[in-house]
């Protein structure tokens, strides 16, 4: 009804508004839990309206889908939802987490005593969860396991191609 606007801009416009309330509740939801406006709207952007759900069911999503937010943040968010400390999914965030931090220090892989003791002593868990997840987790082949070594998928195959491109060098300089 004004001039000048049709209704196809109307619509455009109506649809805009919606976004940004969406995206107003989602910010304030998010700011309970100490995220940043920043990372509020990355969050709304990667899920949508279906981001209630997916934090409320699984918080360590958060940490597997969106740069910028790493275990600790989502554990954070975890504990203040009331998420349980034995929890399979804190558990297994855990695990990665523990393997990448291993991974910051030069190791591609961890033995599975190392990767228990030390995942255990950041999730404050007896090691015997950690000792369940990790199975489940080489059943969904959340991670690799060659001779007693544990490795996440990406550095597997990363050493693993490197290691069969210098077996190749080697044969072509003999």
């Amino acid at each position: 009804e004004v001039k000048g606007i049709s209704e196809k801009m109307a619509m455009s416009i109506g649809e805009q508004m919606e976004e940004k309330r969406g995206m107003r509740q989602a910010t304030m939801f998010l700011q309970k839990y100490g995220i940043s406006v920043n990372l509020a709207v990355k969050i709304y952007q990667e899920y949508g309206p279906r981001m209630y759900g997916i934090i409320e069911e699984n918080p360590y999503r958060l940490a597997d889908d969106i740069w910028g937010i790493g275990f600790k943040t989502a554990d954070t968010i975890a504990e203040k939802m009331g998420f349980g400390q034995e929890r399979y999914a804190r558990l297994r965030s855990g695990v990665m987490y523990t393997l990448n931090k291993l991974s910051e220090l030069g190791h591609c892989y961890a033995f599975r005593e190392q990767l228990e003791t030390s995942a255990a002593d950041l999730l404050g868990v007896e090691r015997e969860y950690i000792t369940m997840t990790l199975d489940e987790m080489i059943r969904q082949k959340d991670v690799i396991v060659e001779d007693e070594a544990i490795y996440l998928p990406p550095f597997f195959f990363s050493e693993r191609g490197t290691a069969l491109r210098l077996a190749r060098l080697l044969c072509y300089a003999g």
